[in-house]
C-alpha cells in the first residue's frame, strides 16, 4: 500500500507540473517551458523506478533458517569400536579435531588411519575426509574423497556408505551450480536409503531435492518435497529438522507471494525452536519473519524482528547470522530512504563476513552496498562494488551469485546509457541462469536485453551481440525471442 501511495502521489504531482507548464507557455508564448517540464517529469519517473523497482533480483536478502540442509550424521561404520590402535587412535584424534572445527588437522589424522584400514573402514574414512574438505570449501578435493568412498562402498556392498557418499556428492554439485547432477546423486541416495530403511537420511535426501527445485524456481516441486521431508521428520520425531522444514516452507510460500501462509510457517518454526530451546533457530526465524513484514511494506515491524534476531545472534555468538541480519536491516533502511544508515549496516555486515571468512556473505553485502550508491546516484561507485561482488562470486564458484552480479552490472550500464556494454553482461547472466535451470533469472536477463534492443535498434543490437561471440544464428534466435516476448522492457 505504501509503495502504491507513493506512485499515485508522483503521478499527481507530474500532472500538476504539466498543466502549470502549459498555462505558463501559453501566457508567455514560449513552449520551451512545456518541454522543460516534460523532461523534468520523465527524469523523476525514471529515478523513482530505479529507486523502487527491481528489488527482487538485484538485492540479496538473507533468509537463514531453511536455507541449508543439516546433512546426515557422519558415516563412521565400525571405526569407534576398532581394536587396532593404528586405526583407533588417529580416528579418535580426527573426530576430536573435527568437532573443534580444525578441519585440516582432522584430515591429516584420518589419513594416518588409511594404511591399516580395510574394506568398509576405508569407506568411512574417505567419507570423513570428504566431509572435512567440503566444510573447508575444498570442493574438488572433497568430491574426489567422496568418489573414492563411493567406489569402495560399491566394491564391498556397503549400501549405507554408498548412500552417504552419493548424498554428499549431491551437496557439492548443488554448491557448484550443477543442479542436474546434484539431483541424480540425491535421487540415487534416496532410493538406497529407502531400500535399507534409513529413514533419517531419506528425510535429509528429500530436503536436499526440495532445495534443488527451489533454486531452479520450480516452487511446485519444491513444495512437494519439503512437505514430504516435513512428514518424514515428524514421523521419526526429529523436531529440529521439522522446524527447519516449517521455515523452508515459509520461504517457498514467500517466493510464491503468499505472505500469510509464509508467515504462519515461520511462526510455527519459531514456536518449535523456542519449545526445544534452539536459540540459533529462534534467531533465524525472527529474521525470516522480518523479511515477510518487509515484503508487506510494514517496515517498522520488520525492523523490530530483525533487531530482535540480531540481539539473539550476538548473544549466542553466531557471527554469520549477525552479519546476515545486519544486511537485512540495511535493506529496510534503504526502503525507508535512510541511505546513510543502510550503508552503515551493510558495511558492518561486510566487516563481519570478512573477519569470519564467509565469502558468499561478503559478496552479498558488496552488492547491496553497490545498490545504496546506485540509489544515491553515484553510479561509478556502485559499479565498483558490483564488480567486486562479481569477482568474489566467480572466485568461490558461486554461479547464482555471479549471475545476479552480472545482471546488476548490466542494469547499471543501461541506466548509464551504455547499452552496448550491458548486452554482454545480460547474455552471460542469461547463460548461467539457463544452465542452472532457474525460472526467474532468465526472465530478468531477457527483460534487460529487451531494454537494450529497444534503445539500440535491431542493427546495432545485432552488432553488439556478435562482439560478445554469439554466432549469427544465436543472435537471430535471441532477437526473435525478445521481439516475441510480451511485456515492457526492463526498467
Amino acid at each position: 500500500m505504501r509503495k502504491l501511495t507513493a506512485t499515485v502521489v508522483l503521478y499527481l504531482v507530474a500532472i500538476v507540473i504539466v498543466v502549470l507548464a502549459v498555462c505558463l507557455a501559453a501566457a508567455l508564448g514560449d513552449w520551451r517551458w512545456l518541454f522543460g517540464a516534460l523532461a523534468g517529469v520523465a527524469l523523476a519517473v525514471v529515478a523513482f523506478g530505479v529507486s523502487r523497482g527491481g528489488r527482487k533480483d538485484s538485492e540479496v536478502e538473507q533468509p537463514i533458517a531453511g536455507a541449508v540442509v543439516r546433512r546426515r550424521q557422519p558415516y563412521v561404520d565400525g571405526l569407534p569400536a576398532a581394536r587396532d590402535p593404528l586405526i583407533k587412535e588417529p580416528f579418535d584424534a580426527g573426530m576430536r579435531l573435527k568437532n573443534e572445527g580444525k578441519w585440516a588437522a582432522a584430515v591429516a589424522e584420518f589419513g594416518k588411519a588409511l594404511p591399516a584400514a580395510r574394506a568398509t573402514e576405508l569407506v568411512a574414512l574417505y567419507n570423513l575426509i570428504g566431509l572435512c574438505q567440503n566444510t573447508q570449501g575444498l570442493l574438488n578435493e572433497a568430491l574426489a574423497a567422496y568418489n573414492k568412498s563411493l567406489d569402495l562402498a560399491r566394491e564391498h556392498g556397503d549400501h549405507v556408505g554408498e548412500a552417504s557418499a552419493l548424498g554428499n556428492m549431491g551437496l557439492i554439485c548443488q554448491a557448484e551450480g550443477d543442479l542436474d547432477q546434484a539431483l541424480k546423486y540425491d535421487e540415487a541416495a534416496l532410493r538406497l536409503d529407502r531400500e535399507i530403511g534409513n529413514r533419517r537420511d531419506a528425510a535429509s535426501d528429500l530436503e536436499s531435492i526440495s532445495l534443488i527445485y527451489r533454486t531452479r524456481g520450480d516452487r511446485g516441486k519444491a513444495l512437494t518435497f519439503h512437505e514430504e521431508a516435513l512428514k518424514a521428520y515428524r514421523e521419526i520425531g526429529h523436531q529440529d529438522s521439522t522446524a527447519r522444514q516449517f521455515a523452508a516452507l515459509g520461504l517457498v510460500y514467500q517466493h510464491k507471494g503468499d505472505l500469510d501462509t509464509a508467515l504462519k510457517y515461520h511462526q510455527d518454526a519459531l514456536e518449535m525452536h523456542r519449545e526445544i530451546g534452539y536459540q540459533q533457530g529462534v534467531a533465524s526465524d525472527l529474521n525470516n519473519i522480518g523479511l515477510i513484514y518487509r515484503a508487506r511494506g510494514d517496515l517498522d515491524t520488520a525492523l523490530k524482528y530483525h533487531r530482535d534476531a540480531l540481539e539473539m545472534h550476538r548473544g549466542i555468538g553466531y557471527q554469520q547470522g549477525a552479519a546476515s541480519t545486519l544486511g537485512n536491516i540495511g535493506l529496510v533502511c534503504r526502503d525507508k530512504g535512510d541511505l546513510d544508515k543502510a550503508l552503515e549496516y551493510h558495511q558492518d555486515a561486510l566487516r563481519i563476513d570478512r573477519e569470519i571468512g564467509y565469502q558468499q556473505g561478503a559478496a552479498s553485502q558488496l552488492g547491496n552496498i553497490g545498490l545504496v550508491y546506485r540509489a544515491r546516484g553515484d553510479l561509478d561507485a556502485a559499479l565498483r562494488y558490483f564488480e567486486d561482488a562479481l569477482s568474489i562470486n566467480r572466485e568461490i564458484d558461486y554461479p547464482q551469485g555471479a549471475a545476479i552480479g552480472l545482471g546488476n552490472i548490466g542494469s547499471l550500464l543501461v541506466q548509464k546509457g551504455e547499452h552496448d556494454r550491458a548486452i554482454g553482461y545480460f547474455i552471460s547472466a542469461l547463460s548461467i541462469f539457463t544452465e542452472m535451470g532457474t525460472a526467474d533469472g532468465p526472465q530478468q536477463s531477457r527483460l534487460g536485453l529487451k531494454k537494450c534492443l529497444a534503445a539500440l535498434g535491431r542493427d546495432r543490437f545485432l552488432t553488439a551481440c556478435r562482439k560478445v561471440k554469439l554466432t549469427g544464428k544465436e543472435t537471430e534466435e535471441l532477437v526473435a525471442s525478445l521481439e516475441s516476448q510480451p511485456g515492457q522492457p526492463a526498467p
